[in-house]
């Protein structure tokens, strides 16, 4: 064979997988889709759900490039948990150069966070299983490598292994006893005993967060621009949740599609509306994933008072 040979499988694996990427995402049948959707991306911040003021979408800067492989490495972080993310790191760094198959996997990895993440400037939780199933590769190729020697590199790799399956073992149990004592089912079963056939019930932000509607109550969501407050008094809602959402950063008890005046105002009564009722689960550990509340949120319902 010639020189070249050893490229001969990287080459044609390109080439399939473009060609594969071609008919799959729709560039060889409807072009003009694809170039639709690649429009839609690179200008994220204005066509997804008007989003730009909600600091989900990062600037497009150095700083904000630094931001997004922040957001990145703590979803990563979630999902491998950080004794095993460490592993993955150390692993990239001890074998990258040791196969084509590490170097694959670093171009495949490198490739994603370019292509995919850094043109949208936006994390979101569920796009962290592609570099995470990547990394997984590095982290249990040192932890194998660890175990299989001897003296004080197989003592720690026992310990990794095991401080890093119970990380992820508690998680597990306290993401359980969050879905089994979601906020939200008490949510509900206020909503049945207090709702009355006919009610039209508030929300802002997304309709994935509210908990479950009786089936004769409207629910009514609430445009999130400056006149929020004058459409929640036009709209003729008796109720109104306050649950936060996927805009929801750092523990905020609402969403930010509920803008903060209005939000006061609800809460000091102005608007003719007072807390009925709250409900909260608190965490095990003391947190909610990757710090946003997109399972157990905090519920906070007001009636009308006048």
């Amino acid at each position: 064979p010639g020189p070249d040979a050893p490229w001969r499988a990287p080459i044609a694996m390109i080439v399939a997988g473009l060609a594969g990427y071609a008919v799959a995402n729709g560039i060889v049948f409807r072009p003009h889709r694809f170039i639709e959707h690649v429009k839609f991306l690179l200008d994220f911040e204005h066509t997804f759900v008007n989003v730009v003021h909600l600091d989900v979408v990062r600037p497009r800067s150095a700083a904000g490039y630094l931001m997004v492989l922040r957001d990145v490495t703590m979803a990563v972080y979630e999902s491998m948990g950080p004794v095993f993310l460490v592993a993955a790191l150390a692993g990239i760094v001890a074998l990258w150069r040791t196969t084509r198959f590490a170097w694959l996997l670093v171009a495949m990895l490198l490739g994603y966070l370019l292509l995919v993440i850094a043109p949208i400037r936006h994390m979101q939780y569920r796009w962290a299983m592609v570099p995470a199933l990547l990394l997984v590769f590095f982290a249990a190729r040192l932890l194998t490598l660890g175990l299989r020697s001897a003296g004080v590199r197989k003592y720690a790799a026992v310990a990794a292994t095991v401080v890093g399956l119970g990380w992820l073992a508690a998680w597990a149990i306290d993401m359980r006893y969050q879905v089994w004592f979601d906020a939200r089912n008490g949510a509900s079963d206020w909503l049945e005993q207090h709702a009355r056939p006919g009610d039209k019930v508030a929300f802002f932000g997304s309709v994935g967060q509210l908990p479950r509607i009786p089936r004769d109550v409207l629910p009514v969501r609430i445009e999130d621009d400056s006149l929020a407050s004058q459409h929640l008094i036009e709209s003729g809602v008796r109720l109104v949740l306050v649950i936060p959402d996927y805009s929801s950063r750092g523990g905020l008890e609402r969403s930010q599609y509920l803008p903060l005046r209005t939000y006061n105002q609800l809460r000091d009564g102005s608007l003719g509306f007072s807390q009925a009722a709250h409900f909260k689960t608190e965490p095990i550990l003391g947190r909610h994933l990757y710090n946003l509340p997109i399972v157990n949120p905090p519920v906070q319902i007001y009636e009308r008072t006048r």
